[in-house]
C-alpha cells in the first residue's frame, strides 16, 4: 500500500511536470510563429520603415506644391511660373519658340 501511495505521488508530480512542458511549448511556439509572434514584429518594423520613407516623400512634395501655389497667391505673382501655366493651360508660344513633339 504505501508502495502504491509513493508510486501515485510520483506520477502526480509527472504529470505536472508534464503539463508545464506542455504550457510552456505551447506559449513557445505562439511567440515565434503566428500573428503576434517575434517574426510578425519584424515584419511590422519593415513596413513602418516603408511607410516612413513614403511619408516624407509625401511631405516634399506637399512643400514643394504649396511653394508653387504661393507663387501664384494674389499678393505676389511669380511671373515665370504664371507664364508656364498660361502656356501649358492655353497653348500660347512665342514666335521664335519651335514645338518639338515626342511620340
Amino acid at each position: 500500500m504505501v508502495r502504491f501511495e509513493n508510486i501515485s505521488r510520483g506520477f502526480a508530480k509527472g504529470r505536472w511536470a508534464g503539463l508545464s512542458v506542455l504550457v510552456l511549448a505551447y506559449f513557445a511556439y505562439h511567440a515565434l510563429s503566428g500573428d503576434s509572434s517575434l517574426a510578425a514584429l519584424k515584419r511590422l518594423e519593415a513596413k513602418e520603415g516603408a511607410f516612413m520613407l513614403q511619408a516624407e516623400q509625401v511631405a516634399s512634395r506637399r512643400e514643394f506644391l504649396e511653394q508653387r501655389i504661393a507663387g501664384l497667391s494674389s499678393e505676389v505673382v511669380d511671373i515665370d511660373l504664371l507664364e508656364g501655366q498660361v502656356r501649358k493651360r492655353l497653348g500660347f508660344l512665342h514666335s521664335d519658340e519651335v514645338i518639338i513633339l515626342l511620340n
